[in-house]
């Protein structure tokens, strides 16, 4: 059972856009970026494991298995 909990400050997150007009030759990508905070952009889902691996304690991901049991 997953349990409904607030945000905090030190929370981690990925802001995804999965749509082919902000892809890397899309039509609106500047457009898109530019209306965002200064942030990490990336193309490969590689980047986005790391960066989560990189931000959260290995109890995150201990919780998380012991969640799905």
């Amino acid at each position: 059972m997953v349990r409904a909990r607030h945000r905090r400050e030190k929370d981690t997150a990925v802001f995804s856009i999965l749509d082919s007009r902000a892809s890397l030759r899309g039509r609106y990508r500047a457009e898109i970026l530019n209306t965002l905070p200064t942030m990490p952009v990336t193309d490969r889902l590689m980047d986005v494991a790391d960066f989560i691996i990189r931000k959260k304690a290995d109890s995150y991901f201990m919780d998380k298995e012991r969640e799905e049991e």
